[in-house]
Formats: structure tokens, sequence, C-alpha cells
């Protein structure tokens, strides 16, 4: 029984070592593929947060049904099941971006070093919040929720962001 007790512990522990493990290397590929790091207009705004919010609910409730939609019709299966891959791609590295994104946010002068260890500490608060019952299930949602939104964000061209400036 002791020794049952104390594999669970270290299981919990290692889950907690691999996500930050995790966090590290898909904070590292998001610092380096996005530009203009020092950029002020790239700093996300609240309500660009609150439609993100909005997206993403959209995107997690809309995108699983048209993809079985798709995968029960016969011509659209293979759509169906590549859009289905995207959508659990998306849920795997959204909360991750919620951390790049409000490290990036926190971070002034531009530091790509200092965004990874604020992002990976931010993830890391994400795990531990977690893991308590009640208020861990609220905070995956909303974090899941947003991420989604600001990950579809990311996929922006920098064209639709420039036409969305211009006509505001």
């Amino acid at each position: 029984l002791i020794i049952h007790s104390n594999i669970l512990s270290t299981f919990k522990y290692s889950k907690i070592i691999v996500s930050v493990l995790k966090a590290l290397v898909i904070i590292g590929i998001l610092l380096v593929f996005s530009k203009n790091i020092n950029n002020k207009n790239e700093k996300v705004k609240i309500s660009e947060m609150l439609m993100s919010t909005v997206k993403g609910a959209l995107f997690l409730f809309i995108v699983p049904i048209i993809s079985l939609l798709l995968i029960v019709s016969i011509l659209g299966a293979g759509i169906g099941l590549i859009l289905l891959l995207i959508y659990i791609v998306i849920l795997y590295i959204s909360t991750l971006v919620v951390a790049f994104v409000f490290a990036r946010n926190m971070i002034n002068d531009g530091s790509k070093i200092k965004i990874l260890f604020l992002g990976v500490m931010i993830y890391f608060t994400y795990c531990l919040i977690s893991m308590v019952p009640v208020l861990g299930t609220i905070v995956t949602s909303i974090m899941g929720i947003l991420g989604i939104g600001l990950t579809l964000d990311l996929f922006k061209t920098k064209e639709n962001k420039e036409k969305v400036i211009i006509e505001n």
C-alpha cells in the first residue's frame, strides 16, 4: 500500500516535469516562428481576447459536428478526418498558446529568453492550479476556450490583420 502511494505521487511529479518540458519546446517553437516580438501592435488587447474567447467557443462546438458530418458522408471522409486531426492538435496546444500570449504581453523589452521563461512559469502555474478539483476545471475550461481562439488568431496572415486595422 505504501509502495502504491509512492508510485502515484511519483506519477504526479513526472506529469508536471513532462508538462514543463512540453511547454519549453512548444513555447520555444512559437518564439522562433513569431515575428515582431518587440512590436507594440502585436500585443493582444483585452477586447481581442474576448473576441478570441467567442471564436474559441464556436470552434470548440462547431468543428467536431462539421467533421463528423463530413466523415459520415462518403465524399468528405478524408477532409473530415483531417479537420478532426487539426481540431485535436489545436486542443492540445491551446493552453500553451495562452501562456505564450500572456508572457509576450507582460514582457515589454521583447527578450525571447524572458518570454520563454515567463511562458513556462505561467504554464507551470496553470498545471498546479488544474490539479485543484473545482477550480482546476473552471480554469482549464476558460484557458482552453481562450487558447483555441488565440491559436486561430495566430494563424491570421499579416494582410488580414492590416485589413482589420484599416477598417477600424
